[in-house]
């Protein structure tokens, strides 16, 4: 978990999904932060970036084979993060799992859900039609995918998760849906994922994604299957908020 230490959330953050010594937290902060003496191991790095932080993470010394990362203001959510667990083991030709996420405010009260791509083949054919198939906080993935990948593109201020996953996907990577609730998203003013430098790189994100043959196609039906998948989602959003998009739910009241 990368921080610069001023998330009012970042101690709940770092203690989320308590996995029962399980599995090894890292915290990636500036030298100017304190926080030793919790339940993670602390590395201290300058600021350069979110992505050149995780990178530093993932590569530190220690033998893992499944991990994430998790930003500052969000939770995971013990249950989900198990289940996603528990089908990478037993499946050695998937490169990750990912689930459910839900939209949570300030306060850590539970809004909606975001809504997610079901059938993993879809992931690039949807980003291609401009929408986002799952969410970072979420997804589990494997040790030789970052590996082969390289790790996280630090070039990319906001947007180098959905990168991480296109440049998979296109490498034939396979993933797999797990219907749990993984992660908890929190929304708060002055989110960087919400920003105009964020949506310039989801922009280049998805031109990307249409290099693939035939994505006029292949993207459409992938759309009707999404929408199909995530009615139940769409109806509680209409009943609780009416007719509201979910970029409208990404903005926070001041």
């Amino acid at each position: 978990m990368p921080t610069l230490g001023n998330s009012p959330w970042w101690l709940e953050a770092s203690t989320s999904a308590d996995l029962e010594n399980q599995c090894e937290r890292l915290v990636v902060s500036p030298s100017s932060v304190t926080c030793d003496g919790g339940p993670w191991r602390c590395l201290q790095q300058e600021p350069s970036g979110l992505y050149a932080a995780v990178n530093y993470g993932m590569l530190a010394d220690g033998d893992w084979n499944i991990g994430t990362y998790l930003n500052d203001d969000d939770r995971l959510v013990k249950d989900g993060v198990v289940a996603a667990r528990k089908i990478l083991e037993s499946d050695s030709s998937l490169a990750g799992v990912y689930g459910r996420v839900h939209l949570v405010d300030s306060k850590g009260r539970r809004m909606e859900a975001i809504p997610v791509c079901r059938r993993a083949e879809d992931l690039g054919p949807l980003l291609a039609r401009g929408i986002v198939p799952l969410a970072q906080p979420g997804t589990l993935f494997r040790r030789e995918v970052f590996d082969s990948l390289g790790g996280f593109d630090s070039g990319w201020r906001a947007a180098g998760d959905m990168d991480f996953f296109m440049r998979s996907w296109k490498l034939g990577h396979r993933y797999r849906f797990v219907d749990a609730c993984v992660a908890e998203f929190r929304i708060h003013p002055g989110q960087i994922s919400q920003d105009a430098v964020a949506q310039i790189e989801r922009e280049k994100l998805v031109e990307s994604a249409r290099d693939q043959k035939d994505w006029v196609r292949q993207s459409f039906g992938a759309m009707c299957r999404f929408r199909y998948d995530n009615r139940q989602a769409y109806c509680r959003r209409i009943v609780r908020r009416g007719f509201v998009s979910m970029n409208k739910l990404y903005q926070p009241k001041e």
